[in-house]
């Protein structure tokens, strides 16, 4: 190809498989070139000018810069920087290829840079997904513990998590508190796929008493010698706890009614809802009834009232209930004389 140059200048000519033959004129100057080879005339300066043969777009590089965590998630802030090169003509154009951050969370980001040269148009596609936060954790017991805050049985504290972007991974197993005490924890997190690990969550004041109390029951008044009360009876119940302390204990249990082998009975509970074992108090006998009482007299008088010896008065009792403990001793009468007597109880 030859061509002919009127005035100095620059002259780009993108040519195609047509135009390898012609003239190309540009203000005051004229290119002519023939079809004797490939070339593109892209500059023209004074009397001498250069062609090349551009067939392909410019190369775009993306380079992204970012800390990488698990699964192909950045936890970091995201930067893309683009690089657009072309060794055979100069660029043109570019769309979009400036210096790009990404500072959300994000689980599909695009992102494109477009370059335009005499060979062409190219685009380049990032897509990069962003998960910089950890997931959201919640820990639970089971089973919970009562109104007064304890547990009779074992402990399961669980943890689960939420995550909505590149979702949980796993979170920390269940933890089981077998041991008796107050006070206890447990503590776990959970990880998302991108490798971000919680925060760390507790179940805190989980107390654990699985030891059944004892209990006692005590009576007042005190039965007599004989085991038998002549008043009411008032029967009281009492526990201990090795671990915390006792919750609740029967009412007191009032005896009233006279009776033999009456029986109270009753259970405490602790903090945490253990039951003791039953306690009771038996032997209860109540007789508020006095005995009945009887006189008599040795000898007997003679069919005038009168005797002419000592006169023994004797004392005798009955009682339904607790039966008679003593009556009061004989009265001899040896003295002379009329209208005498003697007298006396007993006791049961």
């Amino acid at each position: 190809w030859a061509g002919v140059l009127s005035c100095g200048g620059v002259l780009p000519v993108k040519n195609t498989a047509d135009d390898l033959d012609g003239t190309v004129s540009g203000g005051r100057f004229t290119v002519v070139f023939d079809n004797t080879s490939t070339p593109k005339v892209t500059e023209l300066t004074g009397t001498v000018f250069t062609a090349i043969s551009d067939d392909t777009p410019p190369v775009i590089t993306s380079t992204v810069t970012g800390t990488m965590g698990q699964n192909g998630w950045y936890v970091s802030d995201v930067t893309v920087t683009w690089t657009v090169i072309d060794d055979e003509s100069p660029v043109s154009q570019t769309t979009d290829c400036e210096t790009q951050v990404i500072d959300t969370d994000n689980s599909n980001v695009s992102l494109s840079c477009t370059a335009e040269s005499l060979g062409g148009e190219d685009t380049e596609i990032v897509s990069l997904k962003r998960d910089a936060n950890g997931p959201a954790v919640t820990a639970a017991q089971l089973p919970l513990a009562n109104a007064n805050g304890w547990n009779n049985t074992d402990v399961t504290v669980s943890f689960t998590g939420t995550d909505s972007h590149s979702g949980v991974a796993t979170c920390a197993a269940d933890e089981v508190l077998t041991s008796e005490g107050a006070g206890q924890s447990a503590s776990g997190t959970c990880t998302d796929l991108a490798g971000n690990v919680s925060q760390v969550v507790s179940v805190v004041d989980i107390n654990i008493d699985k030891t059944v109390p004892s209990a006692a029951s005590s009576r007042w008044p005190l039965a007599n010698a004989y085991g038998w009360n002549n008043t009411d009876v008032t029967v009281s119940f009492s526990g201990t706890d090795a671990v915390f302390g006792i919750d609740y204990c029967p009412d007191d249990q009032l005896f009233s009614d006279e009776g033999t082998d009456q029986l109270a009975s009753g259970t405490c509970f602790d903090l945490a809802g253990n039951e003791s074992q039953l306690t009771a108090l038996g032997n209860i006998h109540i007789d508020k009834t006095a005995p009945l009482a009887a006189a008599s007299r040795s000898p007997l008088a003679n069919a005038n009232g009168w005797n002419k010896s000592d006169v023994t008065v004797s004392f005798t009792g009955t009682d339904v209930l607790s039966g008679v403990d003593f009556c009061a001793s004989d009265v001899l009468l040896s003295a002379e004389g009329m209208g005498q007597e003697a007298s006396g109880t007993c006791t049961d």
